[in-house]
C-alpha cells in the first residue's frame, strides 16, 4: 500500500509538473482524415468524404480573372475566409465546420469561364470554431500558432512540397500542403514551403488536446 501511495504522488507531482511548465501532453489523434479535387470553369462538382468528429472541411480555390464565386457542401453555402494573390493568379479559402459525414458533394460556382483548381480537405479533431489565424505569401507562407498542436495548411501554384512541408492533394499545377510533421509543437512562427510557387495562401487550424500521462503512469502499475 505504501508503494502504490507513493507512486500515485510521483504520478501527481509530474502532473503538476507539467501544467506548471507549459510540457505538453498526450494530445487527441487529430488527423487530416479526407482529400479531394476538382476542376471546371462555371460550374462543376465531385465527391467528397468526411469522417470522425470535431470536423471541418476547407476548400482551397485558385482562380485567374476577376470574379464572383460560391462554393457549397452537401447543397449548403461554404463560408468565404481570405484570399493571397493578385486577380490573375488568386488562391481563396472556404470553409464548413462540423460538415455532415459520409460522401457528398462539393460544388464551386463562378461567372467567369476561366479553368479553376480546387482541393477539399477536411480534418477531425479540431476546435469547432472560426479560424482567425491566416495570411498570404510567395513560394513560402509563414504564420504563428498561438497553441501546442496547431495544424497548418497551405494552397499555391506548385505541387513540390519543401522543406518541413507535405503536398495532400493536387489538381492541375495547384496544390494544397501541411505541416510536416502535421501538429506543431511548441507553438511559434511556422513556414510551409511550396518550391516554384508564385503566391499562396495558409491557415492555422487548432486541435483539441488532453491531459492524461499521469492517470497512464499510475496504471502501468
Amino acid at each position: 500500500m505504501k508503494k502504490k501511495l507513493q507512486k500515485y504522488i510521483f504520478s501527481l507531482f509530474l502532473t503538476l509538473y507539467a501544467i506548471a511548465n507549459s510540457v505538453p501532453f498526450v494530445y487527441a489523434s487529430a488527423s487530416i482524415d479526407s482529400s479531394s479535387n476538382g476542376s471546371g470553369t462555371t460550374s462543376f462538382s465531385w465527391s467528397h468524404t468526411v469522417s470522425g468528429t470535431n470536423t471541418i472541411l476547407f476548400l482551397f480555390l485558385h482562380r485567374t480573372a476577376d470574379q464572383s464565386n460560391g462554393a457549397t457542401y452537401n447543397g449548403v453555402n461554404m463560408t468565404y475566409l481570405t484570399s493571397g494573390g493578385p486577380t490573375t493568379d488568386m488562391y481563396l479559402i472556404f470553409y464548413m465546420i462540423n460538415p455532415p459525414t459520409g460522401a457528398h458533394t462539393l460544388a464551386v460556382t463562378a461567372n467567369f469561364g476561366d479553368t479553376k483548381n480546387c482541393i477539399g480537405v477536411s480534418l477531425n479533431g479540431v476546435i469547432q470554431s472560426v479560424p482567425t489565424i491566416y495570411g498570404a505569401g510567395t513560394s513560402a507562407v509563414t504564420l504563428t500558432t498561438i497553441s501546442n498542436n496547431s495544424i497548418m495548411l497551405s494552397s499555391g501554384g506548385s505541387v513540390t512540397a519543401g522543406s518541413n512541408t507535405s503536398l495532400v492533394n493536387s489538381s492541375g499545377s495547384v496544390g494544397a500542403f501541411k505541416s510536416n510533421p502535421l501538429l506543431i509543437t511548441p507553438a511559434g512562427s511556422k513556414t510551409l514551403n511550396m518550391t516554384g510557387a508564385s503566391n499562396s495562401v495558409g491557415i492555422v487550424i487548432p486541435t483539441i488536446a488532453t491531459a492524461s500521462f499521469s492517470w497512464w503512469y499510475f496504471n502501468t502499475f
